[in-house]
């Protein structure tokens, strides 16, 4: 994922996202990952910063990537205004980190895998990256296990077209088994939203808003009832998933 101009254009619109900075999700990654204060830390993908500023005082040190320097902004921005000292920040894209041989013990990424083209290749990068007996945190919104359409991903890559690909869990259990990690604990939380707050920050009148909305108005039941979708509330479902993947040794 190279430098993506959705998110250079929406940084500011991110950094006040209440639901990246506060949503569930980011109280159970805490509670699943119990981190040390002598852990070392990569967060990938950190976009404006939350999981990093969030973990940063639980660990020794959090090296925070990402390829595009509006949202690293806004995560320096954050770290300061929190009074973090202990994050590095760097931009770089997944793809280009150094894969070392054991550098950290704790790696996270949430919300941001769906945007990543090799997703085979990144867990086998983050397993290279891990110490022996290192955790991997993923956290991110999921397909439908019985979504063989492509319908949820055709819907998120409508509001944004760097979306590539939400794993399902079937996925997820395979590249662990494939790349030697042991799923430690993986916990989904289902969330019922309205078009009008997962649109943001697109604006709902603008043309990708207009796709979107007509994307869901005209598909069959047999594809909207996949994600629930309610035409009267103009609500639908997503799944999130917070799994702690363990490096053997």
């Amino acid at each position: 994922m190279k430098e993506n101009p959705f998110f250079e254009k929406n940084a500011e619109k991110y950094a006040m996202s209440k639901s990246h900075k506060s949503g569930e999700d980011l109280d159970i990654l805490e509670n699943l990952l119990k981190p040390d204060r002598d852990d070392v830390m990569l967060d990938i993908a950190t976009g404006t910063g939350f999981t990093a500023v969030r973990l940063a005082p639980l660990v020794k040190m959090v090296t925070a990537s990402d390829p595009t320097e509006g949202m690293l902004n806004q995560a320096r921005k954050l770290a300061t205004e929190s009074g973090i000292l202990n994050i590095k920040f760097q931009k770089a894209a997944w793809e280009d980190l150094d894969p070392g041989s054991g550098t950290y013990n704790i790696i996270t990424c949430r919300r941001a895998a769906h945007h990543f083209n090799n997703i085979d290749m990144f867990f086998s990068k983050v397993y290279s990256m891990l110490r022996p007996g290192g955790r991997f945190a993923f956290v991110d919104f999921t397909t439908p296990e019985l979504d063989n359409f492509d319908y949820f991903n055709g819907l998120e890559r409508t509001r944004d077209s760097t979306h590539v690909y939400a794993l399902k869990i079937s996925d997820i259990e395979r590249l662990a088994d494939q790349y030697g990690f042991t799923i430690v604990s993986m916990e989904t939380r289902d969330e019922t939203v309205r078009f009008s707050s997962w649109i943001y920050p697109v604006d709902e009148n603008s043309m990708e808003g207009i796709k979107c909305r007509e994307y869901l108005e005209n598909s069959p039941t047999e594809k909207s009832s996949l994600i629930g979708y309610d035409p009267g509330n103009r609500t639908f479902r997503k799944t999130r998933v917070i799994a702690i993947l363990q490096k053997s040794g």
